[in-house]
């Protein structure tokens, strides 16, 4: 921390151990050290999504809105699961509502399948697709998304475009999830 406060260069943080980091993103904020404070915001985002759960609680103790949108979409029931007995109440409280949100999000979005498609291949794939989205846990970005629904590269045109065209109107459904910052 006090490479930080005397007058010579930064020390390089990219490759201290994230519990290094955590510890020193918390004195930092404890001693109000400015210098270090953005550059130990950056460097827990970029812990993501490994350490989720620490970056949402770290973010929160020291009002951080945009870290908490990032990183409240990266943590799991599993992650929640594992460590409940140190998450505070108020943020289970809105992160369980905030999971729940988003599971309402992918019931919905999961609606916007392509009806009436008559291609003899386009069940199988609506099977495989309905099964990989049944089984999303957590909150998944457009990139997740847009793996999840889509075709072999040699299907049929037809099934190509009807999972393009689900896949946009699925990434649009759940952009409708409100960011977790609306929860607390």
């Amino acid at each position: 921390m006090f490479h930080f406060v005397y007058p010579r260069s930064q020390p390089n943080l990219e490759k201290i151990t994230f519990e290094a980091l955590a510890q020193l993103a918390e004195a930092v904020e404890k001693y109000q050290v400015y210098p270090a404070m953005q550059v130990c915001n950056i460097h827990m985002e970029k812990a993501l999504p490994d350490h989720a759960l620490d970056v949402l609680k770290y973010s929160l103790r020291h009002g951080y809105p945009e870290l908490i949108d990032r990183a409240a979409p990266h943590v799991t029931l599993a992650n929640i699961s594992a460590e409940w007995h140190s998450v505070p109440l108020d943020l289970l409280y809105a992160w369980l509502r905030y999971y729940d949100s988003w599971n309402a999000g992918i019931r919905k979005a999961s609606l916007t399948a392509p009806p009436g498609h008559k291609c003899s291949n386009w069940p199988e794939y609506q099977r495989k697709i309905f099964s990989a989205l049944g089984g999303l846990t957590g909150i998944k970005n457009d990139e997740f998304i847009s793996a999840v629904i889509t075709v072999p590269h040699f299907a049929a045109i037809c099934c190509k475009d009807d999972a393009d065209r689900w896949q946009k109107a699925f990434i649009d459904k759940i952009r409708g999830v409100p960011p977790f910052t609306n929860f607390i």
